[in-house]
């Protein structure tokens, strides 16, 4: 009787650790797109921010929207996430012969019914 028990016991802490691992798979997956969907969002607001720096100290032009889908491969199949990036020029007056202009990109994404975003910002002296 009692190793019957013992069985019995075991097969509920199996499967029990079973079911716990197979309940991580959908939260790691979610947090790896999560992670990987950020990760992208930044490299493309730290490339248009670099992009706009480059560019002549020049009036300010109106804000700009650009999208910018990217397709990647997670877990075998071709996934396309619509990153859109919102570019945003200010100048400060200061009274001083120098002026600064602020350059402000944001990266807006949505996962699933989450709306996501990135904010960068960088400063220009003329």
């Amino acid at each position: 009787m009692s190793l019957l028990l013992e069985v019995v016991l075991g097969l509920g802490i199996f499967a029990g650790a079973l079911l716990l691992m197979f309940s991580i798979f959908p939260t790691v997956h979610r947090s790896l797109t999560e992670a990987k969907n950020y990760r992208t969002a930044s490299a493309i607001a730290a490339s248009f921010a670099e992009r706009e720096m480059l560019q002549s100290y020049s009036p300010i032009p109106a804000p700009q929207v650009f999208p910018y889908p990217v397709v990647s491969v997670l877990d075998g199949k071709s996934v396309t996430t619509n990153f859109t990036v919102h570019i945003t020029r200010q100048t400060f007056e200061t009274g001083l012969p120098t002026e600064y202009q602020s350059v402000q990109v944001r990266v807006e994404w949505n996962e699933g019914a989450i709306a996501r975003e990135v904010f960068y910002e960088t400063f220009k002296v003329r």
